[in-house]
């Protein structure tokens, strides 16, 4: 997923119909962002914190 929003394709890609009918949304600003692992959190000794 972080490349193709990388490359700006994930909007043209991800908003369309899937094979079955399932119509997938996507908004710009706002699925970009994913979650920080909790390990990766754990493992940063509190350097990283999720908001």
């Amino acid at each position: 997923m972080f490349d193709i929003v990388r490359w700006n394709k994930a909007y043209d890609l991800l908003n369309s119909e899937t094979t079955d009918g399932y119509l997938r949304s996507y908004e710009r600003g706002k699925n970009e962002y994913q979650p920080i692992p909790q390990r990766q959190i754990d493992l940063s000794g509190g350097n990283i914190q999720q908001y």
